[in-house]
């Protein structure tokens, strides 16, 4: 459907993004106890079109420790990220500028668009930094 998840870009081909990814990295730091400096950062586009929907899926394939979606468009009735944790359901309601950090393991989905334009977010997962 034209979407692409997890398929990461090179930081270097974005650097507009670097006040946004150092941020991350440094809230990332904090939640995990470690220094941001031995986190890497990978990121990805959703641009997802109206009448689209994401599956239920988890971002635990690698050595993840933390995901993270930024909005950076979000129209109203977008769709809401629907987290999965146990017996509860966390519904999300995107809004621009919002930063939201999550266990990488932690099943969740998002919601159809139902608004006319598209929804614009930003994946992040962070791991640790391959050895020297």
């Amino acid at each position: 459907g034209g979407r692409y998840e997890n398929l990461y870009l090179d930081r270097s081909r974005m650097p507009v993004l670097d006040p946004l990814l150092n941020r991350a990295l440094a809230c990332a730091g904090l939640i995990l106890g470690r220094p941001p400096a031995d986190l890497r950062c990978g990121f990805w586009f959703n641009a997802m079109a109206p009448g689209h929907a994401t599956s239920e899926h988890t971002h635990d394939e690698n050595d993840e420790l933390l995901s993270a979606v930024y909005y950076v468009e979000a129209p109203q009735d977008s769709g809401d990220l629907v987290l999965f944790d146990g017996p509860l359901t966390i519904r999300v309601a995107p809004e621009a500028g919002i930063l939201l950090f999550f266990p990488p393991d932690l099943p969740h989905a998002v919601e159809t668009n139902r608004s006319g334009q598209p929804r614009l977010s930003i994946g992040i997962n962070f791991g640790p930094l391959p050895p020297p």
